[in-house]
């Protein structure tokens, strides 16, 4: 496999491709155990995949000042923590999936993350969740409006 300028996108099932000074690194996609696995490719040579644990993922990411990689990793694990949760109908339909239908997806999650937002601190036990919550109808908003704007 050859990987040249302009093939960054070519890679499905990748969730990001990082440009370090004219290499690049691919980073898979989806939850994976590890050691996970880091492909380098210079452009105009043979790709390189290497196996990597933890340590070596991370020496990948920039050097954030606010931990986000770490809260990112937490992010993930939160969402992954939901799908067992959801009230899923036949067909594995859940509830958002008629909202985003009805093009009222956007609100409806924007609506959330005021709810959550303003919920914030007034649960006790509950702040650290309700953060999660607020961000993860964020990302769902997201979704809905790339969605319809694409």
């Amino acid at each position: 496999m050859r990987f040249g300028k302009g093939k960054e996108n070519e890679y499905s099932g990748m969730s990001s491709v990082r440009d370090l000074g004219g290499e690049y690194v691919i980073l898979p996609d989806g939850p994976t155990a590890w050691p996970a696995h880091r492909t380098t490719v210079v452009p105009g040579t043979e790709a390189k995949t290497t196996v990597l644990g933890p340590a070596a993922m991370e020496a990948t990411t920039p050097a954030w000042k606010y931990e986000e990689e770490r809260l990112l990793r937490e992010f993930r694990e939160y969402i992954e923590s939901t799908y067992s949760q959801h009230y899923v109908g036949e067909d594995n339909v859940q509830s958002l999936d008629l909202i985003f239908a009805t093009k009222r997806g956007e609100g409806f999650c924007v609506g959330n993350v005021m709810k959550y937002a303003a919920r914030h601190g007034k649960k006790k036990g509950a702040e650290r969740l309700d953060l999660l919550k607020a961000m993860h109808y964020a990302m769902l908003a997201l979704y809905d409006f790339d969605k319809r704007h694409r």
